[in-house]
């Protein structure tokens, strides 16, 4: 993902089974403290959902999203950064 601005991210399922309790946060530069989450309980394949996290407020500064979900076919929870 480049950089710049960007006033909402789209998380989306591209496998073949449906993902479970996917929490979706804004995180500082060091990966350590996040500001904001949304939590969504199944993003089926091909479904999407938007996260619209507040950045008017914040300092201009490198931020990472986190998706992090289980796969009820693996039993384990994936961490996905961009």
């Amino acid at each position: 993902m480049t950089g710049g601005y960007f006033s909402h991210f789209e998380i989306w399922n591209e496998g073949n089974a449906s993902a479970f309790d996917i929490t979706i946060s804004l995180m500082d530069q060091n990966r350590k403290d996040w500001f904001e989450q949304k939590q969504v309980d199944v993003i089926r394949p091909n479904e999407t959902v938007i996260f619209r996290p507040v950045l008017c407020a914040r300092p201009e500064s490198n931020y990472f999203i986190l998706c992090q979900y289980n796969d009820m076919q693996d039993k384990n929870i994936w961490d996905c950064y961009f």
